[in-house]
């Protein structure tokens, strides 16, 4: 929705009110974001906080086995600097 109801409302409050109501509107607007954004992390933390034990087993596994394959795959690599070859 380019360019947007807040530039619209910027606009309209800078030629009532001069150019410092601009930087107030845009506070005002990341001010109500951060709430917005702030609510939704805690209902998702509180939404998730009975299966904390499965996502840190699931997350624990999962780096266990990218670990272990990460090692699996690079037993050949080689690495090389200025032109040098070095195993």
């Amino acid at each position: 929705m380019a360019p947007g109801p807040t530039l619209v409302a910027i606009v309209n409050s800078s030629l009532r009110s001069g150019w410092t109501s601009g930087p107030k509107t845009v506070f005002g607007h990341a001010l109500i974001e951060v709430v917005v954004f702030i609510r939704i992390i805690e209902g998702v933390a509180l939404a998730t906080q009975r299966y904390v034990g499965i996502i840190a087993a699931v997350g624990g596994t999962a780096m266990i086995l990218v670990g272990a394959l990460t090692l699996k795959s690079n037993k050949s690599a080689t690495m090389k600097i200025l032109g040098g070859d070095m195993s």
